[in-house]
């Protein structure tokens, strides 16, 4: 939604999703700043984690970055 990836979105399928600023992350950040570490983050689909549940239209914000989860049914996909 916002930052220098605002345009960027990954599908969220069966497999987690990475999200920080190394190479071989599902969704990559910019960062230029040096703000966003490496391994940052990782998103489940549909499983019940300790940390945190997202719900459609929870956001996430890391460093300059704010990411919408949003839930489409495989129809949409």
């Amino acid at each position: 939604m916002e930052g220098p990836d605002s345009s960027r979105s990954v599908d969220l399928g069966e497999q987690a999703v990475t999200l920080s600023s190394d190479a071989d992350c599902a969704l990559r950040l910019s960062d230029a700043s040096g703000q966003v570490g490496g391994r940052y983050a990782t998103v489940f689909a549909e499983k019940q984690l300790k940390w945190a549940v997202l719900e459609h239209g929870d956001e996430i914000v890391i460093a300059p970055h704010r990411l919408r989860f949003e839930h489409m049914p495989t129809s949409d996909r």
